[in-house]
């Protein structure tokens, strides 16, 4: 039975626990996966480190397996201005057969996305506000972090890979530290911006290329997602 996220009218979203977290490893289905880095000028970089997000909407969202929730919609500030996110949906990520629950995920999208008849290829191309949150429910060692994010670029779009390979580098290179259980992460998209990382209080500089942008939303987007159960779910808010 597919599961549906579950809408609490309750207190402002601003009041709510924002910590979070995410898990990695193999899904549960079949068939899964600095030198001249072209970053943004340095004024970009700055204020893409400092990218702040502060919850718009009075209900949450709650991924109902492990009861975390995320608001329905953000506010993403950045390079001056302010882009108003909807999430797309909310979904839990399982691994190995056992189903070991490893972190609830969230999507959001600029207000305005129309993902038409194949909504996980429009959010993968769009060049638009977008943004991934991880709450995590299990500890994750940072290899395995690592790990999991060259495997599902490798299964999505490997032979774009060497395109932007030392921009990879730097994005890979950022997971170097343990996850724990209540740690948050989340990976974000700003046009004229770039690809930038947060996990807690720690920000990655952001990388430029679009096209990395788009290889790592395939990750859990793509053709080959690190689970489509997950896919679905996040998915699941768009009409």
């Amino acid at each position: 039975m597919e599961k549906s996220p579950v809408l609490l009218d309750a207190r402002p979203a601003s009041a709510k626990n924002e910590a979070s977290a995410p898990a990695f490893g193999r899904a549960p289905e079949q068939g899964e996966p600095m030198n001249s880095r072209r970053l943004v000028s340095i004024a970009l970089m700055v204020v893409s480190c400092a990218l702040t997000v502060s919850p718009v909407g009075a209900a949450d969202i709650v991924e109902e397996d492990t009861g975390t929730g995320f608001p329905q919609s953000i506010a993403l500030e950045a390079g001056g201005k302010t882009f108003d996110l909807v999430a797309t949906g909310v979904g839990l990520r399982e691994a190995t057969f056992l189903k070991v629950n490893v972190y609830a995920a969230a999507s959001y999208v600029a207000v305005g996305f129309d993902g038409g008849k194949h909504p996980a290829e429009a959010l993968v191309a769009a060049d638009m506000p977008k943004r991934i949150v991880m709450k995590f429910v299990r500890d994750v060692g940072a290899d395995d972090v690592s790990k999991a994010y060259r495997e599902g670029l490798e299964k999505n779009a490997k032979n774009e890979m060497k395109a932007f390979a030392e921009d990879l580098d730097a994005f890979l290179g950022f997971f170097s530290k343990d996850v724990k259980v209540g740690d948050t992460m989340t990976i974000t998209y700003v046009p004229g911006i770039g690809l930038s990382a947060t996990h807690n209080d720690r920000s990655l500089e952001a990388i430029a290329d679009p096209g990395l942008a788009r290889a790592v939303w395939a990750i859990w987007f793509g053709k080959k997602p690190v689970s489509k159960n997950l896919r679905r779910d996040m998915l699941s808010l768009l009409h």
